[in-house]
């Protein structure tokens, strides 16, 4: 992403009051790059705060977010497994390409551990998002995922100090 960073992108960000649309859910972001693009229905970033109320509230926002979208795309609520999942941008770089580690330094700071993201996001984690819609006019041309794709289907969830507030 270093040569592509102003054209980066993910579906939603999830942030303490709202989880705001900035793509079009189902067409390829370009958060995590190739292949995991084309294999995600939905990518969402987590906000960062310095306070933790505001840190928690987004994480429920983020969490909600997730669960909700990948059980729109029958995306299992599995993370960093093998096969089709919830993936996070380091399961990525492990497994795909690249050398993100997040969410999970982020997520340490906040008092969440691997395992309680996977058992929030497999048994849910608060209540309901507030989702804010996309705007009318986006920002780039969306691609379509490819119709009846046999690849993996992945739901992406990173983190990004580009949203601190």
């Amino acid at each position: 992403m270093r040569n592509n960073w102003g054209n980066a992108y993910t579906h939603a960000i999830a942030g303490h009051d709202r989880v705001l649309m900035v793509g079009e859910p189902g067409y390829v972001a370009y958060g995590a790059d190739s292949p995991a693009n084309e294999r995600s229905p939905f990518q969402i970033e987590l906000a960062h705060y310095s306070d933790p109320a505001l840190a928690r509230a987004a994480y429920v926002n983020f969490i909600n977010a997730a669960r909700e979208f990948a059980a729109r795309y029958g995306i299992p609520m599995t993370l960093d497994g093998p096969g089709n999942g919830i993936k996070t941008h380091k399961w990525v770089s492990d497994n795909l390409w690249g050398d993100h580690q997040d969410p999970y330094g982020y997520l340490s700071r906040i008092g969440i551990s691997k395992a309680q993201l996977a058992a929030d996001l497999a048994n849910g984690g608060g209540s309901a998002p507030t989702v804010t819609p996309a705007p009318s006019q986006p920002a780039a041309k969306p691609t379509p995922q490819p119709a009846g794709s046999q690849r993996a289907r992945l739901l992406c969830i990173e983190s990004s100090q580009r949203w601190l507030a």
